[in-house]
């Protein structure tokens, strides 16, 4: 089946006022729709980060939960009953795992998005955004297009500073043959490329760092930093 504008707008407006519910909302809250000219006013709001999911099945795209910092608390829930709500009208609804993004994010300057809101007099309770997959699509750059470094937002990068990494230490590298490799056993010294005291390497996820030397702290091996650098002065990029 395919869904029409008014049932998506129907089904948004009734999980709206559900969500502002969950959020601890005024009884009998009333969800209006906002057009773009209005959404300046979320963006103006001192609102948390977004909570934001996935969606598949009758309906596809990105969903949306704003709400006030002191009422923040409550958004998984608040999400979560929105969804089930939008489901029992639109049909079967598959979200994804949830994450958090700038309210400025979820609320494009583009044709399809739709905006919800409760308001209790003039303060924002909740506000439920609807992404379609073919608006999310259309924001993506084309493949093998390069984003200049001047249009990254440097307050954004704080998203990336919980992201787990792999550091690796190495101490030089060699080339043997299968045979020598075969040949191996214990006792056996393969001989590196790199003199004895020379800095070590430093890998982030296999691209070069930093160098530094090999020193031993609570009898366990560590590295102290004596140089960052950068993939440029990786000799086995130009090799």
């Amino acid at each position: 089946m395919t869904l029409t504008e008014p049932q998506v707008d129907a089904a948004l407006l009734t999980a709206a006022a559900l969500v502002a519910e969950r959020l601890g909302g005024p009884a009998g809250a009333t969800a209006s729709a906002l057009g773009p000219a209005e959404w300046p006013v979320l963006q103006a709001a001192d609102l948390a980060p977004a909570l934001v999911t996935t969606v598949e099945g009758a309906w596809e795209g990105q969903v949306a939960v704003l709400a006030p910092r002191d009422r923040a608390a409550d958004r998984q829930t608040a999400l979560t009953a929105g969804i089930s709500s939008m489901a029992l009208e639109l049909g079967p609804l598959v979200p994804s795992a949830t994450h958090e993004v700038e309210v400025g994010e979820v609320v494009p300057a583009g044709a399809g998005v739709r905006v919800a809101a409760v308001l209790d007099g003039d303060v924002l309770v909740a506000a439920l955004v609807l992404t379609p997959r073919a608006v999310q699509a259309a924001a993506l750059p084309p493949l093998g297009a390069s984003t200049p470094v001047t249009d990254i937002d440097p307050r954004r990068l704080h998203l990336l500073r919980d992201v787990e990494m792999g550091i690796s230490v190495e101490l030089g590298r060699t080339r043997m043959t299968v045979q020598d490799v075969l040949g191996l056993a214990p006792g056996a010294v393969i001989e590196l490329d790199r003199p004895a005291g020379a800095p070590v390497d430093v890998l982030v996820n296999g691209t070069l760092m930093a160098r530094g030397e090999v020193v031993v702290v609570d009898e366990e091996f560590a590295v102290r930093v004596t140089e960052v650098v950068g993939p440029e002065a990786d000799a086995r990029l130009r090799a």
